[in-house]
C-alpha cells in the first residue's frame, strides 16, 4: 500500500502524469484497500479510487471496449461484495451492458459482464436473510446467465472453470427464487463436468460448488445429505492438501455447523455430539486464521440460513413436502 501511494504521489507531481499509469496505480491501491476490509473509511477510499480508474478507462478506450467492460465487472464485484454498494454495482453494470449492446459483434467480455450483472442484481434484490421468491430481477439474473452461456459455451466447453461459475450463479439464483431441485440438478452436473475435466474435488473451485450443492439439498429440508456433502468435500480438502487457513475450507467448516445447529433447532434429534465436535473444527480453524493477517474469523453469515419454509418437490430426492 505504502509502495502504491507514493507512485501515485510521484505520478501528480510530474509535469506529464500519463492517464493509463494512474489507472493502473489507482486500480491496485483501489484494490488493495478494498480488499484489506480494515475500516469503512479505507473501503470507502478504495472505491473512490476505482470509480476514477474506471472513469479513466472509459475515456481512454470507449465505453463498449473489453479493456472497460472487464475492469467494469471487477470493480461492480469488490464494491458490492466487500462495500455492500450492490445498487450501485447494478448501475454501473447496466450501463456497461447497453455501451456494448449496440455493438453488432461485443467483445467477449461483455458476456462474462452479464454474469456479473446477474450476480448484483441477485444481491441487490435478495434480502439478507436468504427468503425464498421469485421476482422480476431475479428472472432478469436468470436469462443473463443463460445469455452468456450461450454464447461462451461453445467456445470455452462445459468443464472450463469460468463456464462453471457462470453455472453455479445460474444454480444459486434457481435456489433463490425457490426451486433448490433445479438447482441440485445444476450443480451436480456442473461437478460432473468439472471432474470429467480433470478438476479435483478438493480445489478451491469445487469447494465452493459443493457449499452451494449442500444449501440446495437443505432447502429441500434434507439436512444428512446436505452434511454428507460438505464432509465429502472436506475430506478431498485433506487429501488435496487445501492450506488450513483457505476460504474456500473455512466456509465449508462454518457451514457444515451451521446446517447442523439449524437442523436441531428444527427438531433434529441426536445430533449435540456432532454439533460439539463441529463447533471444536470451526474452533481451531478461526484460531489458525488469527496469525493470517486479513483473514476473516467470523463463523456466522447469511448465506448459511436456510429459510424457515421450504419445499420439498419432485426429482431425485423424493416427492413429500415438508414444512416447518
Amino acid at each position: 500500500e505504502s509502495v502504491l501511494r507514493a507512485a501515485l504521489n510521484r505520478l501528480e507531481t510530474s509535469p506529464r502524469p500519463s492517464a493509463a499509469l494512474r489507472a493502473g496505480i489507482l486500480s491496485s491501491l483501489g484494490r488493495t484497500l478494498v480488499n484489506q476490509d480494515q475500516s469503512p473509511q479505507d473501503i470507502s477510499a478504495g472505491s473512490a479510487m476505482l470509480k476514477e480508474a474506471l472513469e479513466i478507462r472509459e475515456r481512454l478506450f470507449g465505453p463498449a471496449h473489453s479493456e472497460t467492460l472487464a475492469f467494469a465487472a471487477a470493480y461492480a464485484e469488490l464494491v458490492g461484495s466487500h462495500a455492500g454498494r450492490w445498487s450501485e454495482a447494478v448501475a454501473v453494470l447496466e450501463r456497461m451492458r447497453r455501451n456494448a449492446a449496440t455493438l453488432e459483434y461485443p467483445p467477449e467480455d461483455y458476456y462474462w459482464l452479464l454474469n456479473n450483472l446477474a450476480h448484483a442484481l441477485a444481491n441487490s434484490e435478495t434480502p439478507a436473510t436468504g427468503s425464498d421468491g421469485a421476482s422480476p430481477r431475479l428472472e432478469e439474473a436468470m436469462e443473463l446467465c443463460r445469455e452468456a452461456l450461450e454464447a461462451l459455451l461453445p467456445r470455452y466447453g462445459r468443464g472450463d472453470a469460468n463456464i462453471a461459475l457462470i453455472r453455479k450463479n445460474l444454480a444459486s439464483l434457481h435456489r433463490l427464487a425457490g426451486d433448490a431441485v433445479a438447482s441440485e440438478t445444476d450443480l451436480r452436473e456442473t461437478l460432473a463436468d468439472r471432474r470429467a475435466a480433470g478438476a479435483r474435488d478438493g480445489e478451491y473451485s469445487m469447494l465452493d460448488l459443493h457449499c452451494d450443492l449442500a444449501m440446495s439439498c437443505a432447502h429441500q429440508q434434507r439436512w444428512r445429505d446436505a452434511l454428507d456433502v460438505l464432509s465429502t468435500a472436506l475430506e478431498a480438502a485433506d487429501r488435496d492438501r487445501l492450506p488450513l487457513d483457505s476460504n474456500a475450507r473455512f466456509s465449508c467448516t462454518c457451514m457444515r455447523l451451521a446446517l447442523l445447529q439449524q437442523w436441531a433447532a428444527r427438531g433434529g434429534s441426536g445430533l449435540e455430539q456432532e454439533i460439539t465436535t463441529q463447533r471444536a473444527k470451526v474452533g481451531s480453524l478461526v484460531e489458525i486464521r488469527k496469525l493470517v493477517a486479513g483473514k476473516d474469523t467470523a463463523i456466522e453469515r447469511a448465506e448459511y440460513r436456510v429459510p424457515a419454509t421450504s419445499s420439498r418437490v419432485d426429482g431425485a430426492a423424493g416427492t413429500e413436502t415438508v414444512t416447518d
